[in-house]
Formats: structure tokens, sequence, C-alpha cells
């Protein structure tokens, strides 16, 4: 049984899923992190609770909410859309401590070696 075409087709969806949803959410929550901590983007404290507000409430009841707001939102993009904004939210926060307690002088550091800055809308 557990060798059968069926359970392998299955194990690979199930793996081509958790990786699709791991880089998703890796670009979501580093991109919201720095925005909220690193940019001038105003309203960023505004900003900062909306991006952690699905961690407010329970994956399966996201995802039945989902499924009863879009009954066509089925299938690996419906999984994927669904899982990636109700996990996000555990790499936008751990990320967005990090880049609060990093040492600012690094970004000084970068110029003497050469590195160009990001710009003004960088602190």
């Amino acid at each position: 049984m557990l060798w059968r075409t069926r359970t392998l087709d299955l194990a690979v969806r199930s793996l081509a899923l958790a990786g699709a949803v791991t880089a998703a959410c890796l670009v979501l929550g580093v991109l919201g992190a720095w925005l909220v901590v690193r940019s001038d983007l105003p309203g960023r404290r505004v900003f900062g609770v909306l991006l952690v507000l699905p961690l407010a409430v329970p994956s399966y009841v996201a995802g039945f909410t989902w499924i009863a707001l879009l009954p066509g939102l089925t299938g690996f993009a419906g999984a994927f859309l669904v899982l990636t904004l109700v996990s996000y939210p555990y790499v936008f926060l751990p990320v967005a401590a990090a880049l609060r307690t990093a040492d600012p002088a690094w970004r000084r550091s970068r110029g003497r070696w050469g590195a160009a800055g990001c710009g003004p809308s960088c602190r």
C-alpha cells in the first residue's frame, strides 16, 4: 500500500506544496518585515499590526472561510494561497524582531566596502 503509484503521487504533490508555501512565506515575511522595520513607509505601525492578524484566526477556520467565499478555490492553487496567507506571519515576526535588534552600523560599514546604499527610504 505504501509503494503504490497513487501514494507516491500524493507524497510528491505534498512536498511540492510545502516547498512552494515555504518559498512564498519567506518572500512575504521578509519583505513585510523589511517594509515595517527598515523603511519610512507611512503608517508602518498599522501595517505591522495588519500583517500579524492571520495569527488570530485558526488555519482551519481560514480554510473554510476561503472555500465559503470562493468555492472555485480548490486544488493546488487554493491550498497554496490559503496556506501562504495563514503561515507567512511565522516568518514575519522573527525577521522583524531580528531587524529591530540588528546593529544599524552594518549599513554604514557597507559604504566603506563599496556597496551601494538602499536609498533614502531606508533607515
